[in-house]
Protein backbone atom coordinates (compact mmCIF):
# COMPACT_ATOMS: atom_id res chain seq x y z
CA UNK A 1 0.00 0.00 0.00
CA UNK A 2 2.87 2.33 0.81
CA UNK A 3 4.31 1.98 -2.69
CA UNK A 4 0.95 2.63 -4.33
CA UNK A 5 0.40 5.72 -2.17
CA UNK A 6 3.87 7.08 -2.98
CA UNK A 7 3.32 6.53 -6.69
CA UNK A 8 -0.06 8.24 -6.57
CA UNK A 9 1.44 11.25 -4.83
CA UNK A 10 4.22 11.47 -7.36
CA UNK A 11 1.75 11.37 -10.25
CA UNK A 12 -0.40 14.04 -8.64
CA UNK A 13 2.61 16.27 -8.06
CA UNK A 14 3.64 16.10 -11.72
CA UNK A 15 0.12 16.83 -12.94
CA UNK A 16 -0.73 19.58 -10.45
CA UNK A 17 2.51 21.38 -9.59
CA UNK A 18 2.71 24.14 -8.62
CA UNK A 19 -1.02 24.09 -7.79
CA UNK A 20 -0.84 21.54 -5.00
CA UNK A 21 1.01 21.04 -1.73
CA UNK A 22 1.84 17.97 0.32
CA UNK A 23 0.37 18.69 3.76
CA UNK A 24 1.34 17.32 7.17
CA UNK A 25 -0.90 17.54 10.23
CA UNK A 26 -1.11 16.27 13.80
CA UNK A 27 2.61 15.44 14.01
CA UNK A 28 3.67 13.31 16.99
CA UNK A 29 7.23 12.32 17.85
CA UNK A 30 7.71 8.93 19.53
CA UNK A 31 8.99 9.04 23.15
CA UNK A 32 12.43 7.81 22.08
CA UNK A 33 12.59 10.40 19.29
CA UNK A 34 13.14 7.68 16.69
CA UNK A 35 9.82 7.79 14.78
CA UNK A 36 7.38 10.43 13.59
CA UNK A 37 3.67 9.98 12.95
CA UNK A 38 1.66 12.51 10.95
CA UNK A 39 -1.56 12.79 8.99
CA UNK A 40 -0.59 13.48 5.38
CA UNK A 41 -2.38 14.39 2.16
CA UNK A 42 -1.80 16.03 -1.19
CA UNK A 43 -3.99 19.15 -1.39
CA UNK A 44 -4.96 20.70 -4.72
CA UNK A 45 -5.52 24.44 -5.03
CA UNK A 46 -8.63 24.29 -7.21
CA UNK A 47 -10.50 21.54 -5.36
CA UNK A 48 -12.93 22.59 -2.64
CA UNK A 49 -13.27 19.16 -1.03
CA UNK A 50 -10.79 18.19 1.64
CA UNK A 51 -8.22 15.72 0.33
CA UNK A 52 -8.27 12.16 1.58
CA UNK A 53 -5.67 11.64 4.29
CA UNK A 54 -3.27 8.89 5.29
CA UNK A 55 -1.53 8.19 8.60
CA UNK A 56 2.15 7.99 7.76
CA UNK A 57 4.89 6.76 10.09
CA UNK A 58 8.42 7.87 9.35
CA UNK A 59 11.83 7.29 10.78
CA UNK A 60 13.69 10.18 12.38
CA UNK A 61 15.41 10.68 9.02
CA UNK A 62 12.07 11.08 7.21
CA UNK A 63 12.02 7.65 5.58
CA UNK A 64 8.54 6.12 5.33
CA UNK A 65 8.15 3.12 7.65
CA UNK A 66 4.39 2.66 7.32
CA UNK A 67 1.37 4.08 5.52
CA UNK A 68 -2.05 3.46 7.09
CA UNK A 69 -5.37 4.03 5.34
CA UNK A 70 -7.81 1.43 6.73
CA UNK A 71 -10.97 3.45 5.99
CA UNK A 72 -11.38 5.01 2.55
CA UNK A 73 -14.38 7.04 3.77
CA UNK A 74 -12.54 8.40 6.83
CA UNK A 75 -10.32 11.27 7.84
CA UNK A 76 -7.60 10.64 10.40
CA UNK A 77 -6.48 12.77 13.33
CA UNK A 78 -4.78 12.83 16.71
CA UNK A 79 -1.90 10.33 16.47
CA UNK A 80 -0.56 9.66 19.99
CA UNK A 81 2.27 7.34 21.00
CA UNK A 82 2.05 5.14 24.08
CA UNK A 83 4.53 5.97 26.87
CA UNK A 84 6.77 3.03 25.89
CA UNK A 85 6.55 3.90 22.18
CA UNK A 86 5.29 0.43 21.25
CA UNK A 87 1.79 1.50 20.19
CA UNK A 88 0.20 4.39 18.31
CA UNK A 89 -3.43 5.47 18.79
CA UNK A 90 -5.33 7.67 16.33
CA UNK A 91 -8.89 8.57 15.37
CA UNK A 92 -10.67 7.62 12.14
CA UNK A 93 -13.77 9.75 11.47
CA UNK A 94 -16.49 9.02 8.94
CA UNK A 95 -18.35 12.31 9.13
CA UNK A 96 -21.01 11.45 6.57
CA UNK A 97 -22.00 8.43 8.63
CA UNK A 98 -21.62 10.25 11.95
CA UNK A 99 -19.25 7.54 13.19
CA UNK A 100 -15.75 7.53 14.62
CA UNK A 101 -13.31 4.84 15.67
CA UNK A 102 -10.28 4.83 17.94
CA UNK A 103 -7.59 2.71 16.30
CA UNK A 104 -4.41 1.35 17.86
CA UNK A 105 -1.36 0.15 15.94
CA UNK A 106 0.69 -2.17 18.14
CA UNK A 107 3.18 -4.98 17.85
CA UNK A 108 0.40 -7.34 16.75
CA UNK A 109 -0.92 -5.01 14.05
CA UNK A 110 -3.78 -2.55 13.67
CA UNK A 111 -6.98 -3.02 15.65
CA UNK A 112 -10.15 -1.09 16.46
CA UNK A 113 -10.08 -0.22 20.17
CA UNK A 114 -13.57 1.33 20.06
CA UNK A 115 -16.34 2.35 17.69
CA UNK A 116 -18.36 5.43 18.62
CA UNK A 117 -21.45 7.20 17.30
CA UNK A 118 -20.41 10.84 17.26
CA UNK A 119 -17.07 12.64 17.33
CA UNK A 120 -13.75 11.59 18.87
CA UNK A 121 -10.68 13.78 19.27
CA UNK A 122 -7.33 14.10 21.06
CA UNK A 123 -6.54 10.60 22.33
CA UNK A 124 -4.11 10.51 25.28
CA UNK A 125 -2.46 7.52 26.98
CA UNK A 126 -2.43 7.21 30.76
CA UNK A 127 1.04 7.49 32.30
CA UNK A 128 1.21 3.70 32.80
CA UNK A 129 -0.03 3.00 29.26
CA UNK A 130 -2.98 0.84 30.33
CA UNK A 131 -5.81 3.28 29.59
CA UNK A 132 -6.71 5.54 26.68
CA UNK A 133 -8.58 8.80 27.16
CA UNK A 134 -10.30 10.69 24.37
CA UNK A 135 -12.62 13.67 23.93
CA UNK A 136 -16.01 12.26 22.93
CA UNK A 137 -19.15 14.01 21.65
CA UNK A 138 -22.01 11.52 21.53
CA UNK A 139 -24.52 11.87 18.66
CA UNK A 140 -22.94 15.16 17.61
CA UNK A 141 -25.10 17.55 15.61
CA UNK A 142 -22.11 19.44 14.18
CA UNK A 143 -18.34 19.68 14.21
CA UNK A 144 -16.98 21.14 17.45
CA UNK A 145 -16.05 24.81 17.34
CA UNK A 146 -17.66 28.22 17.05
CA UNK A 147 -16.30 28.69 13.53
CA UNK A 148 -17.77 25.41 12.26
CA UNK A 149 -21.08 25.33 10.40
CA UNK A 150 -24.02 25.21 12.78
CA UNK A 151 -26.56 22.41 12.91
CA UNK A 152 -29.98 22.97 11.35
CA UNK A 153 -32.36 24.39 13.96
CA UNK A 154 -35.42 22.20 13.75
CA UNK A 155 -37.78 20.99 16.46
CA UNK A 156 -37.06 22.21 19.98
CA UNK A 157 -34.51 25.00 19.57
CA UNK A 158 -33.83 24.90 23.32
CA UNK A 159 -32.66 21.30 23.13
CA UNK A 160 -29.53 20.34 25.03
CA UNK A 161 -26.37 21.36 23.15
CA UNK A 162 -23.59 18.97 22.22
CA UNK A 163 -21.23 18.37 25.13
CA UNK A 164 -17.69 17.13 24.55
CA UNK A 165 -16.63 14.93 27.44
CA UNK A 166 -13.54 13.08 28.56
CA UNK A 167 -14.06 9.35 28.00
CA UNK A 168 -11.78 6.40 28.75
CA UNK A 169 -11.36 2.79 27.67
CA UNK A 170 -8.81 0.02 28.20
CA UNK A 171 -5.80 0.41 25.91
CA UNK A 172 -6.42 -3.16 24.73
CA UNK A 173 -9.89 -2.09 23.59
CA UNK A 174 -13.31 -2.21 25.18
CA UNK A 175 -16.29 -0.16 26.25
CA UNK A 176 -16.08 3.63 26.16
CA UNK A 177 -16.90 5.09 29.57
CA UNK A 178 -17.82 8.76 29.89
CA UNK A 179 -15.98 10.42 32.78
CA UNK A 180 -16.53 14.19 32.89
CA UNK A 181 -20.00 15.65 33.69
CA UNK A 182 -22.66 15.57 30.97
CA UNK A 183 -23.40 19.31 31.27
CA UNK A 184 -19.82 20.45 30.70
CA UNK A 185 -17.89 20.95 27.44
CA UNK A 186 -14.18 20.06 27.67
CA UNK A 187 -11.84 21.97 25.35
CA UNK A 188 -8.43 20.61 26.34
CA UNK A 189 -7.17 18.17 28.93
CA UNK A 190 -4.11 16.47 30.37
CA UNK A 191 -3.63 13.38 32.55
CA UNK A 192 -2.35 13.88 36.08
CA UNK A 193 1.00 12.12 36.61
CA UNK A 194 -0.52 9.57 39.04
CA UNK A 195 -3.07 8.53 36.39
CA UNK A 196 -5.98 9.14 38.78
CA UNK A 197 -7.59 12.00 36.89
CA UNK A 198 -7.27 14.98 34.60
CA UNK A 199 -6.91 18.72 34.43
CA UNK A 200 -9.07 20.41 31.82
CA UNK A 201 -10.23 23.71 30.42
CA UNK A 202 -14.01 23.44 30.44
CA UNK A 203 -17.26 25.39 30.56
CA UNK A 204 -20.84 24.47 31.29
CA UNK A 205 -23.42 24.71 28.52
CA UNK A 206 -22.87 25.34 24.83
CA UNK A 207 -19.22 24.78 24.02
CA UNK A 208 -19.32 27.07 20.98
CA UNK A 209 -20.47 30.04 23.05
CA UNK A 210 -18.68 29.63 26.36
CA UNK A 211 -15.00 29.04 25.64
CA UNK A 212 -14.24 32.66 26.55
CA UNK A 213 -15.33 31.96 30.15
CA UNK A 214 -13.86 28.46 30.48
CA UNK A 215 -12.36 27.53 33.85
CA UNK A 216 -9.47 25.32 34.89
CA UNK A 217 -10.86 22.13 36.45
CA UNK A 218 -9.70 18.86 37.95
CA UNK A 219 -11.72 15.75 37.04
CA UNK A 220 -11.53 12.48 38.98
CA UNK A 221 -11.09 9.37 36.84
CA UNK A 222 -13.02 7.02 39.12
CA UNK A 223 -16.06 9.18 39.94
CA UNK A 224 -16.10 11.88 37.28
CA UNK A 225 -16.34 14.52 40.01
CA UNK A 226 -15.33 17.97 38.83
CA UNK A 227 -13.45 20.40 41.08
CA UNK A 228 -12.59 23.97 40.11
CA UNK A 229 -8.87 24.71 40.30
CA UNK A 230 -9.06 28.33 39.14
CA UNK A 231 -11.34 30.75 37.30
CA UNK A 232 -8.92 33.06 35.44
CA UNK A 233 -10.15 36.38 34.10
CA UNK A 234 -8.47 35.64 30.77
CA UNK A 235 -9.03 32.95 28.16
CA UNK A 236 -6.93 29.86 28.85
CA UNK A 237 -5.17 27.21 26.79
CA UNK A 238 -2.73 24.31 27.05
CA UNK A 239 -3.21 23.04 30.64
CA UNK A 240 -0.14 21.04 31.69
CA UNK A 241 0.48 19.33 35.05
CA UNK A 242 3.94 19.35 36.64
CA UNK A 243 5.66 15.94 37.04
CA UNK A 244 5.10 16.06 40.80
CA UNK A 245 1.39 16.77 40.30
CA UNK A 246 1.40 19.89 42.47
CA UNK A 247 1.20 22.65 39.84
CA UNK A 248 -0.77 23.33 36.69
CA UNK A 249 0.70 25.59 34.01
CA UNK A 250 -1.39 27.19 31.27
CA UNK A 251 -1.40 30.04 28.77
CA UNK A 252 -3.65 32.94 29.69
CA UNK A 253 -4.52 35.99 27.61
CA UNK A 254 -7.09 37.81 25.54
CA UNK A 255 -7.84 35.42 22.68
CA UNK A 256 -10.25 35.08 19.79
CA UNK A 257 -12.14 31.89 18.92
CA UNK A 258 -10.82 28.61 20.30
CA UNK A 259 -7.74 27.72 18.28
CA UNK A 260 -5.52 30.82 17.99
CA UNK A 261 -3.41 30.77 21.17
CA UNK A 262 -1.52 33.67 22.70
CA UNK A 263 -0.71 35.06 26.12
CA UNK A 264 1.47 34.79 29.20
CA UNK A 265 2.57 31.74 31.16
CA UNK A 266 0.46 31.23 34.29
CA UNK A 267 0.50 28.64 37.04
CA UNK A 268 -2.01 27.60 39.69
CA UNK A 269 -1.77 25.06 42.53
CA UNK A 270 -3.42 21.77 41.59
CA UNK A 271 -5.24 21.87 44.93
CA UNK A 272 -6.75 25.22 43.92
CA UNK A 273 -5.85 28.87 44.27
CA UNK A 274 -5.33 32.14 42.44
CA UNK A 275 -3.35 31.90 39.16
CA UNK A 276 0.03 33.63 39.06
CA UNK A 277 1.46 35.27 35.93
CA UNK A 278 5.00 33.92 35.66
CA UNK A 279 6.00 36.10 32.70
CA UNK A 280 4.83 39.66 33.48
CA UNK A 281 6.32 42.15 31.04
CA UNK A 282 7.52 39.42 28.69
CA UNK A 283 7.80 40.89 25.20
CA UNK A 284 6.36 37.91 23.49
CA UNK A 285 3.35 35.63 23.48
CA UNK A 286 3.25 31.92 24.31
CA UNK A 287 1.55 29.54 21.89
CA UNK A 288 2.24 26.10 23.39
CA UNK A 289 3.61 24.36 26.50
CA UNK A 290 5.15 20.97 27.28
CA UNK A 291 5.88 19.81 30.83
CA UNK A 292 7.52 16.43 31.33
CA UNK A 293 10.24 15.02 33.56
CA UNK A 294 12.66 16.54 31.06
CA UNK A 295 11.42 20.00 32.11
CA UNK A 296 9.03 22.76 31.13
CA UNK A 297 9.31 24.13 27.62
CA UNK A 298 7.25 26.62 25.67
CA UNK A 299 7.08 28.11 22.20
CA UNK A 300 6.40 31.84 22.03
CA UNK A 301 6.11 34.41 19.29
CA UNK A 302 8.73 37.08 19.99
CA UNK A 303 8.59 39.82 17.39
CA UNK A 304 8.86 38.04 14.06
CA UNK A 305 10.36 34.82 15.43
CA UNK A 306 8.80 31.68 16.85
CA UNK A 307 11.09 30.90 19.78
CA UNK A 308 11.49 27.75 21.87
CA UNK A 309 12.24 28.45 25.53
CA UNK A 310 13.47 26.18 28.29
CA UNK A 311 11.72 27.42 31.42
CA UNK A 312 13.11 27.12 34.94
CA UNK A 313 10.11 26.06 37.03
CA UNK A 314 11.64 27.54 40.21
CA UNK A 315 12.93 30.95 39.11
CA UNK A 316 10.69 31.14 35.99
CA UNK A 317 13.61 32.38 33.93
CA UNK A 318 13.32 31.85 30.18
CA UNK A 319 16.30 30.46 28.27
CA UNK A 320 15.89 30.63 24.47
CA UNK A 321 16.86 27.42 22.68
CA UNK A 322 16.28 28.77 19.16
CA UNK A 323 14.13 31.23 17.28
CA UNK A 324 13.42 32.00 13.65
CA UNK A 325 10.77 33.65 11.48
CA UNK A 326 8.73 30.58 10.58
CA UNK A 327 5.52 28.82 11.57
CA UNK A 328 5.77 25.63 13.62
CA UNK A 329 3.02 23.06 14.18
CA UNK A 330 2.63 19.70 15.88
CA UNK A 331 -0.31 17.68 17.13
CA UNK A 332 0.05 18.83 20.71
CA UNK A 333 1.43 22.33 20.39
CA UNK A 334 3.99 23.90 18.16
CA UNK A 335 6.74 21.31 18.66
CA UNK A 336 6.67 17.62 19.61
CA UNK A 337 9.45 16.70 22.06
CA UNK A 338 10.91 13.30 23.00
CA UNK A 339 10.56 11.95 26.54
CA UNK A 340 14.14 12.83 27.46
CA UNK A 341 13.80 16.35 26.03
CA UNK A 342 16.75 15.91 23.68
CA UNK A 343 15.01 15.54 20.33
CA UNK A 344 12.11 17.33 18.68
CA UNK A 345 10.06 17.46 15.49
CA UNK A 346 7.60 19.87 13.91
CA UNK A 347 5.93 20.83 10.66
CA UNK A 348 7.68 24.02 9.55
CA UNK A 349 6.90 26.54 6.84
CA UNK A 350 7.59 30.17 6.02
CA UNK A 351 7.00 32.64 3.22
CA UNK A 352 9.85 31.18 1.16
CA UNK A 353 9.50 27.43 1.81
CA UNK A 354 6.47 25.12 1.73
CA UNK A 355 5.57 22.80 4.63
CA UNK A 356 8.11 20.15 5.55
CA UNK A 357 8.82 18.02 8.59
CA UNK A 358 11.91 19.06 10.51
CA UNK A 359 13.45 16.84 13.17
CA UNK A 360 16.64 16.19 15.05
CA UNK A 361 18.38 17.36 18.20
CA UNK A 362 16.15 19.89 19.95
CA UNK A 363 18.78 22.58 19.42
CA UNK A 364 19.09 22.06 15.67
CA UNK A 365 16.06 20.85 13.70
CA UNK A 366 16.68 20.09 10.02
CA UNK A 367 14.31 19.15 7.15
CA UNK A 368 13.70 15.41 6.81
CA UNK A 369 10.93 15.51 4.17
CA UNK A 370 11.29 17.00 0.72
CA UNK A 371 7.90 16.53 -0.96
CA UNK A 372 7.50 20.28 -1.55
CA UNK A 373 11.08 21.26 -2.31
CA UNK A 374 10.30 22.10 -5.94
CA UNK A 375 7.67 24.71 -5.03
CA UNK A 376 8.68 28.36 -5.24
CA UNK A 377 7.52 31.36 -3.25
CA UNK A 378 4.78 33.65 -4.54
CA UNK A 379 6.57 36.80 -3.36
CA UNK A 380 9.27 38.28 -1.17
CA UNK A 381 8.67 38.97 2.52
CA UNK A 382 10.20 41.56 4.83
CA UNK A 383 9.57 42.05 8.53
CA UNK A 384 8.80 45.64 9.52
CA UNK A 385 8.88 46.94 13.11
CA UNK A 386 7.81 50.33 14.48
CA UNK A 387 6.31 52.02 17.53
CA UNK A 388 2.85 53.50 17.85
CA UNK A 389 1.49 55.18 20.99
CA UNK A 390 3.94 53.31 23.17
CA UNK A 391 3.32 49.94 21.59
CA UNK A 392 5.92 47.81 19.83
CA UNK A 393 4.36 46.79 16.52
CA UNK A 394 5.58 44.31 13.92
CA UNK A 395 4.21 43.36 10.55
CA UNK A 396 5.02 41.64 7.28
CA UNK A 397 5.40 43.45 3.98
CA UNK A 398 4.99 41.09 1.03
CA UNK A 399 6.18 42.14 -2.42
CA UNK A 400 5.17 40.50 -5.70
CA UNK A 401 7.86 38.86 -7.77
CA UNK A 402 9.57 40.89 -10.46
CA UNK A 403 9.26 44.34 -8.85
CA UNK A 404 10.87 47.03 -11.00
CA UNK A 405 12.76 49.85 -9.23
CA UNK A 406 11.05 53.23 -9.56
CA UNK A 407 7.69 51.78 -10.53
CA UNK A 408 4.63 52.38 -8.32
CA UNK A 409 2.56 49.39 -7.20
CA UNK A 410 -0.82 49.14 -5.47
CA UNK A 411 -0.89 47.77 -1.94
CA UNK A 412 -3.56 46.11 0.19
CA UNK A 413 -3.44 46.22 4.00
CA UNK A 414 -4.78 42.99 5.47
CA UNK A 415 -6.39 43.60 8.87
CA UNK A 416 -6.78 40.21 10.51
CA UNK A 417 -9.63 39.37 12.86
CA UNK A 418 -9.44 39.75 16.60
CA UNK A 419 -9.50 40.56 19.44
CA UNK A 420 -6.00 39.10 19.22
CA UNK A 421 -4.18 37.22 16.50
CA UNK A 422 -0.97 37.34 14.48
CA UNK A 423 0.00 36.92 10.84
CA UNK A 424 2.91 34.50 10.84
CA UNK A 425 5.15 33.26 8.02
CA UNK A 426 3.23 30.69 5.98
CA UNK A 427 3.77 29.43 2.47
CA UNK A 428 1.34 31.16 0.10
CA UNK A 429 0.09 28.98 -2.71
CA UNK A 430 -3.65 29.73 -2.89
CA UNK A 431 -6.19 32.14 -1.47
CA UNK A 432 -6.67 35.94 -1.57
CA UNK A 433 -3.15 36.93 -0.47
CA UNK A 434 -1.58 34.62 -3.05
CA UNK A 435 -3.85 36.01 -5.78
CA UNK A 436 -3.01 39.60 -4.87
CA UNK A 437 0.72 38.89 -5.12
CA UNK A 438 0.21 37.05 -8.40
CA UNK A 439 -1.56 40.12 -9.80
CA UNK A 440 1.21 42.54 -8.84
CA UNK A 441 -0.03 43.87 -5.47
CA UNK A 442 2.02 44.48 -2.38
CA UNK A 443 0.34 43.10 0.77
CA UNK A 444 0.98 44.54 4.21
CA UNK A 445 0.01 42.46 7.26
CA UNK A 446 0.40 44.38 10.55
CA UNK A 447 0.49 42.53 13.86
CA UNK A 448 -0.54 45.29 16.26
CA UNK A 449 -2.59 43.56 18.87
CA UNK A 450 -1.67 42.08 22.21
CA UNK A 451 -1.30 39.53 23.55
CA UNK A 452 -0.55 37.48 20.44
CA UNK A 453 1.55 39.82 18.33
CA UNK A 454 3.76 41.62 20.86
CA UNK A 455 3.66 42.31 24.56
CA UNK A 456 1.92 45.30 26.06
CA UNK A 457 4.10 48.21 27.22
CA UNK A 458 3.00 47.28 30.77
CA UNK A 459 2.00 44.09 32.53
CA UNK A 460 -1.67 45.08 32.52
CA UNK A 461 -3.82 42.98 30.18
CA UNK A 462 -5.15 44.71 27.13
CA UNK A 463 -8.91 45.14 27.01
CA UNK A 464 -10.99 44.16 24.01
CA UNK A 465 -11.66 47.83 23.26
CA UNK A 466 -8.03 48.94 23.45
CA UNK A 467 -6.93 45.96 21.36
CA UNK A 468 -9.26 46.97 18.56
CA UNK A 469 -8.21 50.61 18.88
CA UNK A 470 -4.55 49.68 18.52
CA UNK A 471 -5.41 47.77 15.35
CA UNK A 472 -7.24 50.79 13.95
CA UNK A 473 -4.52 53.33 14.72
CA UNK A 474 -1.28 51.44 14.11
CA UNK A 475 -1.31 50.64 10.44
CA UNK A 476 -2.52 54.06 9.16
CA UNK A 477 0.46 55.74 10.87
CA UNK A 478 2.85 53.41 9.08
CA UNK A 479 0.96 53.87 5.82
CA UNK A 480 1.21 57.68 5.97
CA UNK A 481 4.96 57.35 6.36
CA UNK A 482 5.41 54.92 3.48
CA UNK A 483 2.78 55.97 0.96
CA UNK A 484 3.75 57.44 -2.38
CA UNK A 485 1.49 60.23 -3.74
CA UNK A 486 0.81 58.11 -6.80
CA UNK A 487 0.18 54.84 -4.99
CA UNK A 488 -3.15 53.20 -4.33
CA UNK A 489 -3.83 51.61 -0.95
CA UNK A 490 -6.81 49.52 0.08
CA UNK A 491 -7.67 47.70 3.27
CA UNK A 492 -9.51 44.46 3.83
CA UNK A 493 -9.95 42.09 6.72
CA UNK A 494 -11.90 39.17 8.04
CA UNK A 495 -13.79 41.38 10.48
CA UNK A 496 -13.99 44.59 8.47
CA UNK A 497 -15.70 45.72 5.28
CA UNK A 498 -13.17 46.45 2.52
CA UNK A 499 -12.64 50.17 2.07
CA UNK A 500 -12.29 52.14 -1.10
CA UNK A 501 -8.83 53.02 -2.37
CA UNK A 502 -7.29 56.09 -0.77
Amino acid sequence: MSGLFTAALAAAAVAAAPHGVHQYDGLALAPAGDRIAAVEAFELADVLEKPHTHLVIRGADGSVLGDLDPCLACDYSGPAWSPDGKALAFVASNRKAGQAALLVLGTSGLKVAANFKGLLATPRWSPDGTTLAVLATADAHKESGATQAGAARVGDIDAKPDERRIAVLPAAGGEVRMVSPDDTFVYEYDWTPDGKGFVATAAQGDGDNNWWIAKLDAIDLATGALREIAAPKTQINAPRVSPDGKTVAFIGGLMSDFGPVGGDLYTAPFDGGAPVNRTPGFKGSFASLSWTRAGLKGVALVGEASTLFAIDAKSWRLAPVWGRPASFAAGDGRVSISADGRRAAAVVQDFAAAPRIEAGPITALTPVTHDNDALTAAGLARSVAWKNEGFDVQGWLLAPLGVQPGKTYPMVVQIHGGPAAAAQPTFLWKGPTYELLAHGYYVFMPNPRAPTARARPSAAPMSRTSAAATCATSWPAWMRWRRSPRSMTSAWGSMATPTAAT
